[in-house]
């Protein structure tokens, strides 16, 4: 029993640690500061009259895979799917014509396979939410 602690507490410390490794630049500002500039990217993005960005987090310490179909970022890709699905649903419906769309990615080999197969999957028996009728293709990946 307390070997299996031990061995639960280091792979939290080593996956607490990985997380945290890119934001060392970051931790001189206070919290009020990190916030201050999430709402200025959000304030430029949202002045882009051309593009929309959906995203997802998930907290990987409370994800249960026993209580979910797929991994972590496999159901974080499938919620972005769905919500840029529905997106282009709802701006069909109130504009008249039909919006369609496609996902850019990161150009990251790691996933590229994973989504291009998922998205696949989602072209033919659709996510766990809805059919996807309006995102074309497979994701794009740029750099």
């Amino acid at each position: 029993m307390q070997i299996e602690k031990f061995k639960e507490s280091r792979a939290t410390i080593g996956s607490t640690k990985k997380n945290f490794r890119q934001t060392e630049p970051y931790v001189h500002l206070t919290f009020d500061e990190r916030k201050e500039f999430v709402h200025k990217i959000a304030d430029c993005v949202s002045k882009w009259g051309f593009a929309r960005l959906f995203t997802e987090c998930v907290d990987k310490l409370h994800f249960d895979p026993q209580k979910s179909p797929s991994s972590v970022d496999g159901q974080a890709f499938e919620q972005v799917v769905y919500r840029f699905e529905l997106y282009l649903q709802n701006m069909s419906s109130q504009g008249g014509s039909s919006s369609f769309g496609l996902i850019v990615n990161d150009n990251n080999e790691t996933v590229a396979r994973k989504h291009t197969n998922q998205m696949r999957k989602f072209h033919r028996e659709g996510t766990l939410w809805t059919e996807i009728k309006r995102v074309i293709e497979t994701p794009m990946f740029g750099r």
